[in-house]
């Protein structure tokens, strides 16, 4: 980097101060707050990555649960309805059967 590109300002409060007329300490701190802003851009970005990994998978787990809920309740309809179907079977054919015994 040349001279130019590496002496920027710094301000702090509200005062200018040219990169290269600080300390060598303060310069080392001023590397150092620029790493860490750049991690925390760079979480801030993988953050966001993990955030909506999380929630399509979060997804596809609820959808998946109301699918097998929703298998779950249509295989009791059809054993419901198949009970109902013998009751209903059971209900006409005593009345017959009384009727024949009458007879």
């Amino acid at each position: 980097m040349s001279n130019e590109e590496n002496d920027f300002m710094v301000t702090i409060d509200g005062s200018d101060y040219k990169f290269s007329q600080l300390s060598n300490d303060d310069k080392m701190l001023v590397s150092h707050i620029r790493d860490l802003e750049a991690q925390v851009e760079q979480l801030n970005f993988r953050f966001e990555q993990l955030s909506a990994s999380k929630s399509f998978f979060a997804d596809k787990l609820v959808a998946s649960i109301r699918d097998s809920k929703s298998e779950e309740n249509q295989a009791e309809s059809a054993q419901d309805a198949q009970p109902q179907a013998v009751e209903q079977e059971v209900e006409i054919s005593e009345p017959a059967q009384e009727q024949a015994e009458q007879a």
